[in-house]
């Protein structure tokens, strides 16, 4: 390993031996990320409690008709799943990313740029200063301002299991501690679950976009070596395809339950959910679809830029030496010159062989027609229930987004 490479491995380092303690920037993201089964979780599990306990004290209530609103809140128990499940997400991506740089930088896909500033902030600490950079504060304080709105809005339109709790509140026929326990539940599910999961979330989102824009960062500070016959059909560097696609699938996620709630609407002609419920899961698929790509595409795109360039480079280099065999077989061949012919005609079928159109030279850090096969059935059968499609067509539509698929890939 030559001293500029030894350079480069030195300065990732740092991701080597921190590890995924390098994403927390404060011990309550550390703790939240760590323990997320509990922040996904643990407000309906206190919210059942509650139910039970009040049951139990409360002569004319009664535990099932307690648990079942909760139980069946189906936004709430929806956001508590997405929550569960993106959290695991991150917690995965956290253990994978700084081993994908660190490979990066071992394997020598990563080789230094000439012409470098010798004042220039590394890597390493660019990212730890950006996690921890007070912007992240401005995140969290738009999410909250988005949870607050969204909690007035499904205050107008809970029906009667709100107002029942509320009229326990101010019941002067009510134990002291049956007020109390309905004032917990009122808090519990619209006051500090709401900010919690606001908060929590606001750190996962600027975690990811931190590394997000590490990924970025990587062709300006380092010049990429792409790999064509990489088994990974993604030139060597589908690792960080994998990232950026596990980034954007909590969003992708969450895509699928507001999709699910929409065509239950729809399909059952706006009786349940309710009306508002129906017009909030259209606008946030309106939202988060774009959001999704964006979140998926925009860290690789100068990636891909790099890719598209260093393919052409290819294509010119390959382009010359083919000219150049084809040149002197021709000369041979006018000239009657048999010697080296068949060498000749091995060395420009190799070369042709060579070609990107025929060594499907990538130019995304993923692999494309694996993506495209995945996503097709799925689009496909949505689309088929929104619109009401026939299974006919249906199955039409799949075959030609699969074969898309294959003339892609």
């Amino acid at each position: 390993m030559s001293e500029a490479q030894m350079s480069i491995v030195d300065e990732f380092s740092v991701f080597e031996k921190m590890g995924e303690e390098i994403f927390y920037p404060d011990k309550f993201t550390k703790w939240s990320i760590s323990h997320i089964w509990i922040i996904a979780l643990g407000p309906l599990a206190l919210l059942l409690l509650n139910d039970v306990i009040v049951a139990l004290i409360s002569p004319d209530r009664q535990v099932l008709t307690e648990l079942l609103p909760d139980l069946t809140d189906k936004v709430f128990v929806s956001v508590s799943i997405v929550f569960l499940i993106g959290g695991f997400i991150l917690r995965t991506l956290l253990r994978q990313a700084p081993k994908t740089f660190v490979n990066l930088a071992k394997t020598g896909q990563l080789e230094p740029i000439a012409k470098e500033s010798p004042h220039k902030v590394s890597f390493s600490t660019d990212f730890r200063t950006r996690i921890k950079s007070r912007w992240r504060f401005g995140v969290t304080l738009f999410l909250l301002i988005i949870s607050g709105t969204l909690i007035v809005f499904a205050n107008q339109n809970v029906g009667l299991d709100l107002s029942e709790r509320i009229k326990d509140v101010v019941n002067p026929d009510r134990t002291s501690l049956v007020r109390l326990l309905d004032t917990l539940w009122i808090l519990t599910r619209w006051v500090f679950t709401p900010l919690l999961w606001a908060i929590v979330g606001s750190t996962s989102i600027w975690i990811m976009y931190t590394l997000g824009a590490a990924i970025k960062r990587l062709t300006p500070t380092f010049k990429l070596r792409i790999q064509p016959s990489h088994p990974d059909s993604s030139g060597g560097l589908r690792r960080l395809g994998d990232i950026c696609f596990n980034m954007a699938l909590p969003i992708i996620l969450a895509i699928l339950v507001l999709g699910f709630w929409a065509i239950i609407g729809i399909r059952t002609n706006f009786q349940y959910p309710t009306l508002p419920t129906i017009v909030f899961s259209i606008v946030g698929l309106i939202m988060l679809t774009p959001l999704s790509f964006f979140v998926f595409l925009a860290p690789l795109w100068d990636i891909h830029r790099d890719m598209l360039e260093q393919r052409s480079e290819y294509q010119d280099k390959l382009a010359k030496q083919l000219g150049e065999v084809e040149s002197r077989l021709h000369k041979r061949l006018q000239g009657n010159d048999n010697s080296k012919l068949e060498e000749l005609t091995k060395e420009l079928e190799t070369l042709q062989k060579l070609h990107p159109t025929a060594r499907k030279y990538p130019t995304w850090p993923f692999d494309t027609a694996i993506l495209l096969r995945a996503i097709s059935p799925q689009i496909i059968s949505i689309m088929g229930v929104v619109l009401s499609l026939d299974s006919d067509t249906v199955t039409k539509l799949k075959d030609v987004m699969e074969n898309f698929a294959e003339l892609v890939g």
